[in-house]
């Protein structure tokens, strides 16, 4: 992509219900964290595209919300894009 731009694509409110809860928070490498049973359910999930496709993905292959924020906070042309966006419609990061 050689440039990018904002567009509206709708707007209007939306409802929330009060209710009394807990937002948990992140953790230490930006997730919520799971259960077992979804550790198991995802690793499931990967052994099967593993074997569909032949591809070979491995915990290594993990790319944490963190990680991926300092990849796009060090690309130089994705910043530039980002500030000229932030510019043009005053948005805060």
């Amino acid at each position: 992509m050689g440039s990018y731009r904002i567009q509206g694509q709708g707007s209007g409110r939306g409802a929330l219900r009060r209710r009394s809860g807990v937002v948990e928070p992140l953790t230490a490498n930006g997730g919520h964290g799971t259960t077992p049973a979804e550790q198991e359910s995802v690793s499931r999930m990967i052994a099967g595209l593993n074997e569909h496709f032949g591809l070979d993905f491995s915990p290594e292959h993990r790319v944490t919300l963190a990680e991926m924020m300092e990849r796009v906070d060090a690309d130089d042309p994705l910043e530039a894009a980002r500030e000229h966006n932030r510019e043009r419609a005053g948005c805060l990061r």
